[in-house]
């Protein structure tokens, strides 16, 4: 059941709308982004952040807006640094183009460890190519606790208000009998093609007593802090190893630079249905 509290705190020393060094001038800062939008970390002073499991002042938030591509079309990419003490599931930044008074979202759903910095996630960013057209509306984060409870927050900038709730994670069913070690890889670096590109050919042997219809694993290439996905949706029966699919691989060309990050599966049920699975490999659990 969920249990839903309301936190109004009045933090106005955390989120206080000092100058920004992110490699921009103090008045390019975006409107309403907290305190912590800086290359140091400057803790909330205030004692009612103190008592919040995690506060906004936890992030420390990078990003800059790309250049327009190919077609005109101008992206913001970010990152953000992990200070708190307990795992992120997932973040999202909900933000307003001032130059064209349109709202985006930054989001990832990776688990983010304390200490640890995010891979790259991007939505469209303000066409003037200007930080100061990017206004911070509201941030969603999701904590996983030791009890295996999510506490989910909504933070809203102008008012400077939190929300949380409390929810627990779908444990995978258990008359489905799986180990992450059931699935045995092999990884192929390919040398760089004509253009530079580097790609890692990929097989799995499907050492479960099931079906496996939809294979799908997440991973950050450290090298360049983005994911890419290795996915095969052939049927592959028990004792099957399966054909090879590709995707991007590390520049580095080492497999060192290839962090496993989550691995979604599709397994053909007798009744005819189908049951998706995704293993979380920073968290070490099963879910569906």
């Amino acid at each position: 059941m969920k249990r839903i509290a309301f936190l109004v705190l009045a933090l106005a020393v955390g989120f206080s709308f000092t100058a920004c060094t992110i490699q921009q001038a103090p008045n390019e800062r975006p409107t309403n982004q907290p305190s912590n939008v800086q290359p140091t970390h400057t803790p909330s002073n205030s004692p009612e952040a103190a008592s919040k499991v995690v506060s906004v002042d936890d992030f420390l938030i990078s990003f800059e807006v790309l250049p327009p591509n190919n077609t005109g079309t101008v992206f913001a990419e970010f990152t953000f640094v992990n200070n708190s003490s307990s795992p992120i599931i997932d973040f999202s930044i909900a933000a307003l183009l001032k130059d064209s008074n349109k709202r985006t979202h930054y989001s990832t759903y990776f688990t983010v460890m304390p200490g640890e910095t995010s891979p790259k996630f991007t939505s469209f960013g303000p066409a003037t190519g200007d930080k100061a057209d990017i206004e911070f509306l509201s941030f969603e984060y999701s904590v996983y606790n030791d009890d295996g409870t999510v506490t989910h927050y909504e933070y809203d900038s102008k008012l400077q208000q939190y929300k949380t709730w409390e929810t627990t994670i779908r444990a995978s069913n258990s008359t489905i009998n799986i180990n992450i070690n059931d699935f045995a890889l092999t990884q192929e670096i390919e040398p760089p093609d004509s253009i530079g590109s580097v790609y890692l050919n990929m097989t799995y042997t499907n050492n479960t007593q099931y079906p496996i219809v939809g294979f799908s694993l997440a991973a950050l290439l450290k090298d360049s802090n983005e994911i890419t996905y290795y996915s095969c949706y052939d049927t592959i029966l028990p004792g099957e190893t399966s054909a090879n699919f590709v995707s991007f691989g590390p520049l580095s060309q080492q497999m060192t630079d290839v962090e496993f990050m989550e691995l979604s599966i599709s397994i053909a049920e007798s009744s005819g249905s189908d049951t998706y699975m995704y293993y979380n490999y920073k968290l070490g659990i099963w879910t569906r």
